[in-house]
């Protein structure tokens, strides 16, 4: 199977003048097709392609990584020794690492190794490449948002006073599995009560009682592409303060997307939905949004401090605002949404349920 990435990451390496030398799993899936449960290495120049597997995923990287040479690394030395020896041995002049995703003890390793070899970054090329998502990108994402939308039903199925945040999130997960996920996006969070005032609320024991909020954050994965979406419950009969601010984050979530265009910064669309929800006397303690594919959390960055350019056509990213009021509740709305012709269109598409009872 032919790889579009792999041919524009070489046209990247011409106009560098240099070659690459990638450690990432996600990147080298990306370029390879092949995911690495073990340490892997892709080495890429203009007119080669190796990728360094141990033995127990030769097999499995030959299969998949068709347009790879695959070179299996001797396990009586270091990984860094052998890849490193085997690249030196073609007397590269430039490499470029993805310093973004290196530990500082792998740099220096490789800084070490590669001492008479000059060094450059490619981690924000790759990056840039991969916020826009091709057309078989695209069909993944849809697939995995899918399965998102069924399993998050399941999660409104189970809702019920007296079942435990770890019951729904096992209803959620179950669902994930039987409609095809390879994995869980991120951990799941069930956060019900005082639990829901916290953003990344950590699934309990705690059982769920009527009168309060749940918030439902999921996400699938499909062939290596994640999903994300959230919502918020309530189970019972919400005061006029509780409906207001479920009211009052839908529509910081409606004004974001209907004030999207193609010419539209990151930082523009945060600030939207920012605005209708500081104005209202309430704070907004995360950014608005982030980029979805290989990584649940990638570029482009929808918040205050993005520096991201306008989003075209391929990018995909997540709209969602929330309040949090401490130890008592919290309610976040999000999608996954895609950019197509200029315009968002939602991945996610699961019913705003709010009332249950």
């Amino acid at each position: 199977m032919r790889i579009p990435h792999l041919d524009e990451l070489k046209k990247i390496l011409t106009e560098k003048n240099c070659n690459a030398f990638i450690s990432n799993p996600k990147n080298i899936f990306y370029f390879t097709n092949y995911m690495p449960h073990a340490t892997a290495h892709a080495y890429i120049t203009v007119d080669t392609q190796l990728l360094y597997v141990p033995a127990l995923e030769h097999e499995d990287a030959s299969k998949r990584a068709s347009e790879f040479e695959i070179i299996l690394m001797d396990g009586k030395e270091k990984i860094s020794t052998f890849v490193s020896r085997h690249i030196l041995e073609q007397k590269p002049k430039t490499i470029a690492i993805e310093e973004g995703y290196l530990t500082v003890q792998e740099f220096k390793v490789y800084e070490k190794k590669f001492k008479h070899v000059k060094l450059e970054n490619i981690s924000e090329d790759i990056n840039k490449m991969r916020m826009i998502k091709t057309p078989n990108e695209i069909a993944r994402l849809q697939e995995a948002a899918r399965i998102t939308d069924r399993a998050m039903n399941a999660g409104f199925l189970a809702l019920r006073e007296g079942i435990t945040e770890f019951e729904v999130a096992a209803e959620i997960e179950y669902e994930m599995k039987k409609q095809g996920s390879q994995k869980v996006a991120f951990d799941t969070i069930v956060a019900s009560g005082s639990n829901a005032a916290l953003p990344h609320a950590t699934c309990s024991n705690r059982k769920i009682k009527e009168n309060e909020f749940i918030i439902m954050d999921i996400g699938a994965t499909f062939e290596g592409y994640c999903m994300d979406m959230t919502r918020t419950a309530f189970l019972g009969k919400p005061s006029s303060r509780q409906k207001k601010i479920y009211d009052l984050v839908r529509e910081a979530k409606i004004a974001a997307e209907d004030g999207f265009t193609n010419a539209t910064t990151p930082k523009e669309l945060d600030y939207i939905a920012r605005t209708i929800i500081n104005k209202a006397g309430y704070d907004f303690i995360h950014s608005l949004g982030h980029g979805v594919g290989l990584d649940v959390h990638e570029k482009p960055a929808v918040s205050p401090l993005s520096e991201d350019p306008s989003m075209p056509d391929g990018a995909v990213f997540t709209i969602e605002p929330g309040i949090y009021i401490p130890n008592e509740c919290g309610v976040r709305l999000e999608d996954t949404y895609q950019v197509k012709n200029g315009n968002l269109y939602p991945l996610t598409e699961y019913p705003f349920l709010f009332q249950l009872n």
